[in-house]
C-alpha cells in the first residue's frame, strides 16, 4: 500500500508545479486514511477479492490509479479538452466562490440545483489552497470509496463468492475509471449513490440510526449535484425499502419514516433544498430542450431532431431512447474518430449483458425481494436520462449511475458462469455455493 502511494506522490511531484504539491499531499494523506478506515470499519479488509487481492488492496490501488491518471489528463491540454474540458470550469468557479467568501462580494452565477461540486471544491481550497491537485486527490478518494461500499452491497445481498468480482468491475470498467479520475463531479455523484445504496441494503436487514442517517444525508446532498438523479434514486430506493423487507407493512413504515426524515433535512435544514426544488420544477419541455442542446452543441450528438416536449412524443421515443441509453452507441451511430473511445465503454457493457441477465435470474432466488433495491432505482433513473441525453459523451457519464446499481447483479452473474454451460447440475451447484458463502449475520449486522 505504501509503495503504491509513494509512486503516486512521485508522479505528482513530476507532473504538477511545486507550489501545489503540498496541497495535494495533505489531501492525499487524509484521503488514504479515510479509505483505510472505511474499509476496515466495514470488516471488508479480510475479504479476498478478484485476483487474490483484498478489498483494501483494490481500494488503495484505485485511489493511486485515479490520482495518477487524473494528473496526467489535467496536465495534458489535448487529453483534458478531449475527455473533460469542463474540469477547469469547476476549478475556476470554485476559486471565484472562495474569493466571494473572503471578500464578502457576490459570488459567481452557478446552475440552480447543481452547484454542490463548486462548493465542495471551494471548501477544500479554503482548507489546503486553490490547487487542482488537491481536487484530484479528493476525487480519487471518493472514486476509490466506491469499491468497499459496492462490494459490501454485493456481499450482503448475494454472498462472498459474488463479491469477489465487484472490486474489479468498479475499478477497471472504462467509464468508472476515466470519468472519476478527472476534476468532474462524477466521482462525488457515484460515491453518494453507492453510499445511499449501501445504507438502504443495511436498513432492509436491520434498521439502525447510522444507516438511516447515512441514507438521509447521501440523498439530500445528491440533490445539490444532480437533482433529477437524486429524485429518481430516492424514489426507487424508498420503493425498494417498502417491498424489500420481510414484512411488507414494516417495510412501508420504514420507507415512509425515511421519506419524512429526509424531507425534514431538505426543507428545514436546507440541505439539498435548491436541487430538490429544481427537480420538482422539471418538465418535458425542459428535458426536450436539454437533449436538443446536447445533440446540436456537441460533435457526439445524436437524434437532434427528436422532440420529447409532450407526453405522447416522450412515450413514443422512450423505447428507442432506453435502448440507446442502455447499450449505445452502436457502431453505425459513431460520427468520426473522436467518438471511437465510446466503443471501449460499450464493448465492455455488451460483454457484461449475459452476466447481468444471469445475475438477475439467480438474484431473485438468493436475495428475494431485496433485489428490488437494485432494480427499481436503476429502472426509474434510466427513464428521464434516456429522454434527456443527446450526445454520447454525456451518455457515458450519465449511464454510470445506473450501471453502478447493477454491478452487484453483474458480479453474481460472473460468479455463476457455469449456469450457462449446464443449466441443471452445474447451475444448481453454483447457486448453492454462492448462497452458502453468505457470512453469518451478514443480513442482520447494523452499520458500524
Amino acid at each position: 500500500m505504501l509503495g503504491v502511494l509513494t509512486a503516486a506522490v512521485l508522479v505528482g511531484l513530476l507532473t504538477v508545479r511545486m507550489y501545489s504539491v503540498v496541497a495535494m499531499l495533505i489531501t492525499t494523506a487524509l484521503g488514504a486514511m479515510a479509505l483505510v478506515f472505511l474499509v476496515r470499519s466495514m470488516g471488508s479488509d479480510k475479504q479476498v477479492a478478484f485476483g487474490g487481492h483484498t478489498v483494501l488492496w483494490w481500494t488503495v490501488a484505485a485511489f493511486a490509479a485515479h490520482l495518477v491518471v487524473g494528473l496526467m489528463i489535467t496536465n495534458s491540454s489535448t487529453l483534458s479538452s478531449y475527455l473533460g474540458g469542463d474540469a477547469f470550469t469547476y476549478h475556476f468557479r470554485a476559486i471565484a466562490v472562495l474569493d466571494s467568501w473572503k471578500t464578502g462580494l457576490r459570488g459567481p452565477s452557478l446552475p440552480n440545483g447543481r452547484s454542490g461540486f463548486y462548493y465542495l471544491l471551494a471548501g477544500l481550497y479554503w482548507l489546503v489552497g486553490p490547487q487542482i491537485g488537491a481536487g484530484l486527490a479528493l476525487n480519487a478518494t471518493l472514486g476509490a470509496a466506491i469499491v468497499p461500499l459496492t462490494t459490501d452491497v454485493t456481499r450482503r445481498l448475494f454472498g462472498e463468492k459474488a463479491a469477489l468480482y465487484t472490486p474489479a468491475l468498479v475499478v477497471l470498467l472504462p467509464s468508472f475509471f476515466v470519468w472519476t479520475s478527472q476534476l468532474l463531479k462524477e466521482a462525488t455523484i457515484l460515491f453518494l449513490v453507492a453510499l445511499a445504496l449501501n445504507c438502504a441494503v443495511r436498513i432492509v436487514e436491520r434498521v439502525s440510526p447510522g444507516a438511516v442517517l447515512g441514507l438521509m444525508f447521501s440523498l439530500a446532498v445528491l440533490f445539490n449535484f444532480r437533482h433529477i438523479v437524486a429524485l429518481t434514486v430516492a424514489a426507487g430506493l424508498l420503493v425498494g425499502l417498502a417491498v424489500g423487507r420481510q414484512a411488507v407493512l414494516s417495510g412501508i413504515g420504514v420507507a415512509l419514516s425515511v421519506l419524512a426524515l429526509t424531507a425534514v433535512l431538505i426543507l428545514t435544514a436546507g440541505v439539498g433544498g435548491a436541487g430538490y426544488q429544481a427537480a420538482l420544477d422539471l418538465d418535458l419541455r425542459q428535458a426536450s430542450a436539454t437533449r436538443k442542446g446536447l445533440a446540436v452543441g456537441a460533435n457526439s450528438g445524436f437524434n437532434a431532431a427528436v422532440d420529447v416536449s409532450t407526453t405522447g412524443n416522450a412515450l413514443s421515443y422512450l423505447p428507442k431512447g432506453l435502448i440507446v441509453f442502455s447499450v449505445g452507441p452502436f457502431p453505425w451511430q459513431l460520427g468520426g474518430a473522436r467518438q471511437l473511445p465510446a466503443l471501449f465503454d460499450v464493448v465492455a457493457l455488451w460483454a457484461m449483458l449475459p452476466s447481468l441477465r444471469r445475475g438477475f435470474r439467480l438474484g431473485r432466488d438468493l436475495a428475494g425481494r431485496r433485489i428490488y433495491l437494485l432494480v427499481i432505482p436503476a429502472a426509474v433513473t434510466s427513464i428521464p436520462l434516456a429522454l434527456a441525453v443527446g450526445n454520447f459523451g454525456f451518455l457515458a457519464r450519465e449511464r454510470m449511475q445506473v450501471l453502478l446499481m447493477l454491478v452487484p447483479l453483474i458480479s453474481l452473474g460472473l460468479a455463476t458462469r457455469k449456469q450457462d454451460a449446464d443449466p441443471t447440475e452445474d447451475g444448481e451447484r453454483a447457486l448453492a455455493s454462492t448462497a452458502m458463502s453468505v457470512p453469518d449475520g451478514a443480513h442482520t449486522a447494523p452499520i458500524p
